[in-house]
């Protein structure tokens, strides 16, 4: 019953064209961006049932599968653009996502777990060079 309401809710993403094109872009190694996307929107979807947390499960997997959502290649040269994209691909991703998908605050918010304590990641601007930019809030 899980596993079909996952793919209820991945379905539509999934089917859309841009989407389509994070199967181009290598994320990791042999992984695509689609790949590790929908990797992180299952075990996020796992963690959160294995440890009640009590998250939006619809929100949680939607955040999940668009977190890199950026549509680029980031390890090819360019014209500079790329060169911060660990501090920059995830506005590019929330902007490409509020654009083809009109999703909420609570999606594009990476604090999607907010029962008890929640997963924080820091603005880019935040982030002091070095550091994950990681928080755990009570």
């Amino acid at each position: 019953m899980r596993k079909a309401e996952l793919e209820e809710i991945l379905e539509p993403i999934q089917r859309n064209q841009r989407v389509q094109m994070m199967k181009q872009f290598v994320q990791h190694g042999k992984t695509s961006t689609f790949q590790h996307c929908r990797s992180v929107a299952e075990t996020s979807d796992r963690l959160n049932e294995r440890f009640r947390l009590g998250a939006d499960r619809r929100a949680l997997i939607t955040a999940a599968m668009l977190h890199d959502f950026y549509l680029y290649d980031w390890h090819c040269v360019d014209d500079g653009s790329h060169r911060r994209h660990g501090f920059h691909h995830a506005r590019k991703a929330r902007d490409n996502a509020v654009s083809e998908f009109a999703v909420d605050s609570k999606i594009q918010s990476p604090s999607t777990v907010t029962c008890g304590r929640s997963i924080h990641f820091e603005s880019p601007e935040a982030v002091k060079p070095g550091s994950y930019g990681l928080r755990i809030r009570s």
